[in-house]
């Protein structure tokens, strides 16, 4: 078989078996695009071997059908192929003459080629060669004399069948000529550092600016970064430059997993976290993978399914590394536990996420870059706050929720902050609780003045809560309970429409 015979039937075979894994897992080729962020047209090309992606790609299709890594080694292994396979013909082409005989052929001594003979000093003096000499004084009538053993193919050198010096000079000039060619190819294959530290820069400002945004505005200004770090991919192959744009998707995913949250579209947030998840494997980051599989656990735990919850939370708080990532890793997991009736899990969950604070940390995500990946001492307040309220703690939930609002109230940020408003809300039930309904009239008083396209899904899901709490038999013959239930379930259905999102 021809050697470019063999490299492309290899990534036939790679791409077929691809295409058997994807149907295996129930993935048309437009979802396992989404799900490995590239082009429907690019994974049926790569399936039929026309497209050869580089190794991430590769590792994303491990990752999403759960191989255990087989397609990457595969992908390794062409490519070793591949490089052996140009080696090898390179050299080839080295030997093969390539006009007249330079001049030095002419005194090179072959044995195999009668009637000619060799310059009288060929083989005399062994061991008088030295490492300067040049082939301008290897004529006749140099006092140099040739090396003992002459280079060979082994020396990255053109040869003979006999192992005879052919011609060095034409050796380095082809090999040159490659050297040249692939830099030029390596060189295409790049992009500005300094465009990849502007992209880097919108990330960071997303996420810091995130408390400050409405839904819509986050999510338009995180798919904007987000598709520019993807082309951006498609551009390069400098490893360097490929991790830190990886960590750029991967910051976008988490934050469109976040902000459909926010908008209640709990199938899209849980596609986005696994992306986040995905590519935090591929950049080898453990601060996007804990805040991704914290991500999933406040899915699980908001559309039901405590038990997934729980293990998703407990995988964040062991992938979390120390600081704030461990701190928010750890509220999750209470959070996770409170929809279990778990108290005393809840209990350990908060004084272990009291005690982690007192912890600094050097995570990108959590610790340098802040903002939505942060998670402060008023968000850690509030969380707790829920936790406690979720499994009838009032106390202790009171307490956690005046704290929030205590710290919420001196940080800068817009008015309608989903702290300070969810605090209320938490607040407002444990009254409503201890029957002091004028006390969560006030309390609440704040919130019914927040424009609509502000409102997220957390804090619709507290003052659906307050009206079924004042929907009952004790509260519906009192006024002021029905005026409250009658504004927080307007709150809700006033609530801004959702932006589109992509497939993640």
């Amino acid at each position: 078989m021809a050697d470019s015979e063999e490299v492309t039937d290899s990534w036939r075979g790679l791409g077929h078996q691809l295409a058997q894994l994807r149907k295996s897992a129930g993935h048309t080729q437009h979802v396992f695009a989404g799900l490995v962020q590239y082009g429907r047209s690019s994974v049926a090309n790569t399936e039929t071997g026309r497209q050869q992606p580089d190794r991430a790609f590769w590792v994303r299709c491990d990752a999403v059908l759960q191989t255990g890594g087989i397609l990457a080694q595969e992908y390794d292994r062409i490519s070793v192929l591949t490089r052996r396979k140009r080696r090898a013909s390179a050299l080839r082409t080295a030997a093969r003459p390539e006009g007249p005989t330079p001049l030095i052929d002419k005194y090179v001594h072959r044995p195999d080629m009668p009637g000619e003979k060799s310059h009288p000093q060929a083989h005399s003096a062994p061991g008088r060669w030295h490492p300067g000499t040049s082939a301008r004084h290897l004529l006749p009538g140099s006092s140099h004399a040739w090396p003992e053993r002459l280079p060979g193919p082994s020396d990255g050198f053109a040869g003979g069948p006999d192992g005879t010096y052919v011609g060095v000079e034409r050796s380095i000039r082809n090999a040159a000529r490659v050297t040249t060619e692939h830099a030029m190819d390596a060189g295409a294959w790049a992009v500005s550092d300094a465009t990849i530290e502007q992209l880097c820069d919108d990330a960071t400002r997303v996420a810091r600016d995130f408390a400050r945004l409405t839904p819509a505005v986050a999510v338009s200004e995180t798919l904007r970064v987000r598709n520019l770090a993807v082309s951006l991919l498609e551009r390069t192959r400098r490893p360097g430059q490929q991790r830190e744009l990886y960590l750029i998707v991967a910051q976008a995913a988490a934050l469109l997993a976040s902000e459909s949250v926010d908008l209640g579209l709990w199938p899209s947030a849980m596609e986005y976290a696994r992306a986040a998840y995905t590519y935090g494997e591929v950049a080898g980051h453990d601060g996007v993978r804990a805040y991704a599989r914290g991500m999933q656990a406040t899915i699980a735990y908001w559309t039901g399914q405590t038990a997934d919850a729980v293990e998703y939370a407990e995988t964040a708080v062991a992938l979390a590394p120390a600081g704030v990532a461990r701190v928010r890793a750890l509220a999750v997991l209470a959070r996770a536990w409170s929809h279990r009736g778990a108290a005393d899990n809840v209990r350990r969950a908060v004084s272990a996420a009291e005690e982690a604070r007192g912890t600094d940390g050097q995570d990108l995500l959590h610790d340098i870059i802040g903002g939505e990946f942060g998670y402060t001492p008023a968000q850690q307040a509030r969380s707790a706050s829920t936790a406690w309220l979720e499994v009838g703690h009032a106390e202790p939930a009171i307490a956690a929720a005046v704290t929030a609002l205590n710290l919420a109230g001196g940080q800068p940020g817009s008015e309608w902050s989903t702290v300070p408003a969810e605090a209320r809300a938490d607040l407002a039930t444990c009254q409503l609780l201890g029957g002091h309904l004028d006390t969560a009239r006030e309390t609440l008083a704040p919130l019914w003045a927040m424009p609509s396209d502000w409102r997220r899904t957390g804090l619709l899901g507290r003052l659906q809560r307050i009206h079924r709490l004042l929907s009952e038999p004790q509260w519906q013959a009192v006024s002021n309970a029905r005026q409250v239930a009658e504004l927080a379930s307007s709150f809700g259905t006033a609530h801004a429409g959702r932006p589109a999102l992509p497939p993640a």
